[in-house]
């Protein structure tokens, strides 16, 4: 386990992230000067790993409603070999909505330090059903967020788990992630007034806990909502919480 950081000119960063670029489109590779990856081969092999990260680092991003961030915990498990890129991709999702500079594979873990962000990463050796899994773990002085994603094959990226709740979807587009008191007419109440405000339904992955006092569901949208229709699904007292992401 251990925490990086890594420096550089706004120059080199812009260069370096121009390099990863043509190496992961184009196989195009020229001086990395301070990449913290040793064979650049790494980045190819592990491109859909650093794409599902970032966009983890992005939900999570989202589902903090703005709230300072105090630490990040990464942890890697199956074939994943280095834990250090998985990390950085995190960081960069998660926060660059947080400033106006253009955050990097060299600048992130700089940014996340100068905001007082404590982020560690780690390889974990314990036994996963998925060939490559990442655990997500932000804490804030409200809470905590857990989130867990997978890749496999080509770009067949999957977030697993959100805040202990076992799913499976493609974390793309918008959605809707809900935490609700599980009883019944839930679900038709929400679909009733995505109806009414014309929202079409792509995907509702509904998720449970075993005590089946709370449910929790990620429902797959055809656009962005409006503000209107969110304030009348927490007018829902089965309503525990609820998050518009945006991918």
């Amino acid at each position: 386990m251990g925490a990086s950081t890594f420096e550089a000119s706004e120059g080199v960063s812009f260069g370096i992230c121009m390099q990863v670029k043509d190496y992961l489109i184009d196989g195009k590779l020229s001086n990395p000067l301070n990449m913290p990856v040793h064979d650049m081969g790494e980045l190819k092999q592990i491109q859909s790993l650093l794409d599902l990260s970032e966009i983890m680092g992005k939900i999570g991003s989202q589902l903090l409603d703005g709230l300072p961030i105090e630490s990040v915990s990464i942890e890697c498990m199956g074939e994943i070999d280095d834990s250090k890129l998985i990390a950085l991709s995190i960081l960069i999702g998660l926060i660059q909505d947080m400033t106006d500079i253009n955050v990097n594979f060299v600048n992130a873990g700089v940014i996340a330090q100068e905001r007082g962000i404590e982020f560690i990463h780690s390889l974990s050796s314990e036994q996963s059903s998925y060939a490559n899994l990442v655990n997500l773990k932000i804490s804030s002085k409200k809470g905590e967020i857990e989130l867990s994603g997978s890749s496999f094959g080509k770009n067949q990226l999957r977030i697993v788990k959100i805040l202990g709740y076992e799913l499976d979807f493609k974390p793309k587009g918008t959605m809707l992630f809900i935490k609700n008191k599980d009883v019944p007419g839930v679900v038709g109440k929400i679909g009733l007034l995505l109806a009414d405000f014309k929202v079409n339904i792509g995907e509702y992955i509904l998720s449970r806990e075993k005590s089946n006092e709370f449910a929790y569901s990620v429902i797959k949208v055809d656009g962005v909502i409006e503000s209107e229709l969110i304030e009348k699904l927490t007018q829902n007292d089965e309503i525990i919480k609820i998050n518009q992401i945006n991918l």
